[in-house]
């Protein structure tokens, strides 16, 4: 059974290193296998390597996270207001979710016509990577959302999209090449860069189920992403793939052709004991308290979540990394319930994992 030494009750939220250690009565034990750096804990907790600790991320205080991001820049002429570079025109809702992508609204191949994809390589992308150079040990992580069926959508449009697989399948494999393509190109630039692993995100189902027959995954888009994943890996790149949704039936698979974590923001959708036997030890787990949770309870009860969740996903090789401020820019989460997710997770920290 999987045991953590240490008080459960002590929480070093909002403390410095040097004030944990000095407060902390399991911290004169961070010696040896815990003094492990950063990178080291959480590449062992990816791969199943018996990391002292699970992983702790922080998108929005990376001096506190064990993982540091960076995105790679959109670069080219936009002509109209909200475009990106791929000629999608984005509508979003300002003021009230900081973080929404928002939506959608213009699609630049409504109809069938020529399109040339972005140039993946043009340097300005990667102008911002020196800002990872002040955390020299720690897991940094190329984040690359929208690479694949995402970005099929937006270009097409989702109902369009939909339909091609049934009606100009040739079309959208051609399509869907050039999109490789530009993703094929950020992804060997991750690995030329030095980063450790590229965390992808692509949203595949709504609460209910997939967005697609599995038949349909099966002859394309598993192959599609297969093909992406064995290109992060030959750049050596781990693999991290965020999905949402009710994506129970594809979740094998996903760890099957390559994926080295899986970012599930939602574990009680999916169910936390399902997680565990089916998931556990096939690929490292990426998981908050669940997103559409957290904004409707307690603290305490954010807080027992928390707990459940380390004591049942983490395993003694590791497997699990905590997401402990995931949600942190949506205006439906009360802080107080970030505080409690970010202690109760926190409190693992200086927690040696053991077998008894």
């Amino acid at each position: 059974m999987r045991q953590y030494q240490g008080q459960q009750t002590f929480h070093s939220f909002g403390k410095s290193e040097e004030e944990t250690v000095a407060r902390d009565p399991v911290a004169p034990g961070w010696q040896g296998d815990l003094a492990l750096d950063e990178r080291e804990i959480v590449s062992r907790a990816i791969h199943f390597q018996s990391p002292p600790r699970i992983g702790l991320r922080y998108a929005f205080d990376a001096p506190r996270s064990d993982i540091v991001d960076f995105r790679y820049s959109e670069v080219g002429m936009r002509t109209t207001t909200g475009e990106d570079e791929w000629g999608c025109v984005w509508s979003k809702l300002d003021g009230r979710i900081e973080s929404s992508w928002g939506q959608v609204i213009a699609h630049p191949l409504e109809s069938w016509g020529d399109f040339e994809a972005p140039d993946p390589l043009d340097q300005a992308r990667f102008a911002g990577v020196s800002q990872l150079d002040q955390y020299p040990t720690k897991y940094k992580a190329g984040s690359f959302p929208f690479p694949l069926v995402n970005r099929l959508m937006f270009l097409r449009g989702t109902k369009n999209l939909m339909m091609e697989f049934y009606r100009n399948p040739t079309e959208l494999r051609g399509l869907a090449e050039k999109v490789l393509d530009f993703a094929r190109g950020v992804v060997k630039a991750y690995g030329e860069i030095g980063l450790d692993g590229v965390w992808f995100g692509d949203d595949l189902a709504s609460q209910k189920s997939l967005l697609f027959s599995l038949r349909i995954w099966r002859e394309f888009i598993r192959p599609w992403y297969e093909e992406l994943f064995r290109c992060a890996h030959s750049a050596g790149l781990d693999v991290i793939f965020h999905t949402c949704g009710q994506t129970r039936l594809i979740l094998e698979d996903l760890a099957e052709i390559g994926a080295d974590a899986l970012n599930l923001n939602q574990p009680e959708l999916l169910g936390i004991d399902w997680m565990r036997e089916r998931l556990g030890g096939k690929a490292s787990l990426f998981c908050p308290v669940d997103t559409q949770l957290i904004g409707f309870i307690s603290p305490e009860e954010v807080r027992e979540r928390a707990v459940t969740m380390v004591n049942s996903l983490a395993r003694e090789d590791g497997g699990f990394i905590a997401l402990c401020d995931e949600g942190g820019n949506h205006s439906t989460v009360p802080g107080s319930n970030l505080v409690a997710m970010g202690e109760a997770f926190e409190a693992f920290r200086w927690k040696r994992m053991r077998v008894s």
